[in-house]
């Protein structure tokens, strides 16, 4: 029988500047370090054993495991298949970056009769390719 443990990696940078991460490869912090060295103390202490971890290769991720393997002296492997969601253009930016730089939708609900609308240059085009009053 197997027995999985699912764990998500410490606080990042990306995590603690607000950042949207994606594939965006952010560090840990030191809490993020901490975090993950005490959930290792409580594991130890509550005798814990384990075969293998596996991670994302994303250096918050890749971090977060080594000190694990390390710690528990156990092999590690890295498998692009655990890579977080590839979030796009907004992958590293803030939320503020966001609506500075990219293109803001107006998503209206699929049953609505109104039409998505999207700004480009200033203008607003509809789905059916002519210009909207914004």
């Amino acid at each position: 029988m197997f027995c999985i443990t699912l764990l998500r990696h410490g606080e990042s940078q990306g995590n603690f500047e607000g950042r949207h991460q994606g594939q965006a490869d952010f560090p840990l912090t030191d809490i993020g370090r901490a975090q993950t060295k005490a959930l290792v103390d409580r594991w130890i202490a509550e005798k814990k054993e384990f075969d293998l971890v596996i991670s994302s290769p994303l250096l918050r991720a890749r971090e977060t495991a080594e000190i694990i393997a390390s710690q528990l002296d156990i092999p590690i492997e890295f498998d692009p298949i655990w890579m977080e969601r590839d979030n796009g253009l907004m992958a590293g930016l803030s939320p503020e970056e966001v609506l500075e730089t990219l293109p803001q939708y107006d998503f209206i609900h699929p049953t609505s009769r109104s039409v998505r609308r999207v700004r480009v240059n200033g203008s607003y085009t509809c789905g059916r390719a002519k210009l909207c009053k914004a």
